[in-house]
């Protein structure tokens, strides 16, 4: 068997779901290859769409786009499926390459964690060129624009409560699959105890030891290091004790590390950090989490097992993800900075609010994701052979 996942960088929950199961296929010994399919043919067009989206995000033109497409999106819903999006037609025209590609390569099925790739495979379905199983996987806790006329054999959403809103909003109800977003479960659902996780983070960022009674607070601002930094950590530092630590991650965004760093140098209570790939050892080491309401990194923290604060949320899908944890008690947040910084002090102090959340995270997120798309894929092979 072999596999193809194909994403697209808007976004890094995409390329993550896209490493997790690609992680997940390696360890069984599954031949699988990941491509962004914009990258593959134009670079140069790929890192447009990713500056776009970035660009989007900083000015709020994400909102209007998002509210947008959605209003496009029910409006061909009751249109019939031969009426398709301006997203389908830009989507198709890498079709016949990508297909050649495919079919010179020997896939058994391929695998969207992007709705972009996903109407690519919906037009080759259409045309009569795709006949291996496709699947798509969203990774946000609604259902976003478009994704009715996706042709897939399968529409994987994160969880059944979706299903209602997915058929709302056109999705064929034998197509949906309920199974959840895919995480590195090496990295997350092994777990090292908080003082060994402590220690390990001293040692690897030079963090001076204080009274190891204290709480870890972690803030984590996305990839790009979006949000209100500095009042976020001012608040949070105001209610702080002398023992407590607060760790900020910036993500790639080298100009907020630098500007909190030259904000906060006398603090000793601070460690601001960039880019890390010890997220999942600095959840260990954590108290409470402080993220915005991402769809992949909400799942991540969940799978964890690590109380959270959800912060300032790009409208649409981030807005989404948010209401969904919190109706869910996986999450807490609030509309003022001040407040949420009390609400993770009493996540901290109230084990009653801390262990419910900590309940609602394990039994309401699937922790085997990966392995449960996998099976699903195998099982659409066999149909396949068999039909």
């Amino acid at each position: 068997m072999k596999i193809l996942i194909l994403t697209c960088s808007t976004g890094e929950g995409h390329n993550s779901a896209a490493r997790s199961l690609k992680k997940y296929l390696d360890s069984q010994k599954i031949s699988c290859d990941v491509y962004d399919p914009i990258g593959m043919f134009s670079p140069r067009a790929a890192r447009k769409i990713s500056d776009i989206y970035v660009h989007s995000l900083s000015n709020y033109m994400f909102k209007l786009l998002y509210y947008l497409g959605g209003q496009v999106s029910m409006m061909l819903s009751k249109m019939g499926d031969d009426v398709k999006s301006p997203v389908y037609w830009v989507c198709k025209r890498r079709g016949k390459r990508l297909f050649r590609f495919m079919q010179a390569s020997g896939y058994d099925a391929v695998i969207c964690t992007h709705p972009f790739p996903a109407e690519t495979m919906t037009y080759l379905k259409r045309k009569g060129l795709l006949k291996i199983p496709s699947l798509y996987i969203a990774t946000d806790y609604t259902c976003i624009p478009f994704v009715h006329e996706l042709e897939t054999d399968a529409v994987v959403m994160p969880h059944a409560d979706l299903t209602e809103e997915y058929v709302k909003k056109g999705v064929k109800p034998e197509r949906i699959r309920p199974i959840g977003i895919p995480v590195d479960d090496s990295k997350f659902m092994k777990h090292t105890e908080k003082e060994e996780a402590r220690n390990k983070i001293r040692k690897m960022y030079g963090i001076v030891p204080r009274d190891p009674g204290g709480k870890w607070f972690l803030l984590m601002s996305g990839s790009m290091g979006f949000g209100n930094l500095e009042h976020q950590i001012q608040s949070l530092l105001e209610l702080v004790n002398d023992n407590d630590r607060v760790i900020c991650v910036c993500g790639n965004n080298e100009k907020v590390r630098k500007s909190l760093t030259q904000k906060f140098a006398d603090c000793k209570a601070l460690t601001v950090l960039g880019f890390t790939n010890d997220i999942p050892l600095l959840m260990d080491a954590s108290d409470v989490l402080f993220t915005k309401p991402g769809g992949l990194t909400s799942t991540e923290a969940a799978i964890k097992g690590i109380p959270m604060i959800h912060t300032e949320a790009t409208a649409g899908l981030e807005d989404a993800n948010k209401a969904f944890f919190n109706s869910h008690g996986m999450s807490l947040s609030a509309e003022s900075l001040e407040t949420q910084a009390y609400a993770a002090m009493r996540l901290c102090y109230d084990q009653t609010c801390r262990d419910k959340m900590l309940m609602a995270q394990e039994e309401t997120i699937n922790h085997q994701a990966c392995h449960d798309i996998i099976e699903l894929v195998k099982e659409l092979i066999a149909e396949k052979a068999t039909a």
